[in-house]
């Protein structure tokens, strides 16, 4: 007996489990109706990349720019690496992640952000390089290969790897969220 079943159809509802925990889903192309157990919800994200301003930043995105230094910091550990993130929580749990990688680091971010996660001076400590006075305008590199970024300010920051976090969006969140309330 198999533990799972794929089926690629448009879901037309889904009713809440019943006495014995089964879920009832009605598909598009079928009157029938299916139960199931466990239901997994697959709707992906949307990184949003565009909105972010920095020219030439979709031709390095998945190559040699990623959004996460714990997923992907192997790939180019001992490199120069940069980390671009205003969100002082995200800044705070993924600069250990990536200087565990790279102790080559530079943080990009607001004064604000780099402030709260700097306790104690723990980036001074480290070597680690902070950037708060410009934002990355621009990513240099060949193809797919990021050399550097370029600040609003004209400096040049040369790069091997930088992990971005940009505005993402679940996609169709509206209704994942009703679905996680019911």
């Amino acid at each position: 007996m198999k533990a799972f079943h794929f089926i690629d159809e448009e879901v037309v509802s889904i009713i809440k489990p019943d006495d014995e925990g089964m879920f009832t889903v009605q598909i598009k192309a079928s009157t029938n109706l299916l139960n199931a157990k466990n239901i997994i919800i697959a709707t992906g994200m949307n990184d949003n990349i565009e909105s972010s301003n920095i020219k030439n930043l979709a031709q390095f995105w998945g190559n040699s720019i990623f959004t996460c230094g714990y997923c992907h910091g192997f790939e180019y550990a001992g490199k120069k690496a940069g980390l671009y993130v205003n969100n002082e929580m995200f800044l705070k749990l993924m600069v250990p992640i990536v200087y565990n990688w790279n102790k080559n680091l530079t943080v990009f971010g607001s004064k604000t952000a780099i402030d709260h996660i700097n306790e104690d001076d723990e980036l001074k400590k480290r070597e680690i390089k902070t950037v708060s006075h410009s934002s990355i305008a621009e990513i240099v590199g060949d193809e797919t290969q990021i050399k550097s970024v370029i600040l609003l300010n004209c400096d040049k920051i040369e790069l091997d790897v930088l992990h971005y976090v940009p505005n993402s969006v679940i996609n169709m969140k509206d209704l994942v969220t009703k679905w996680s309330r019911t």
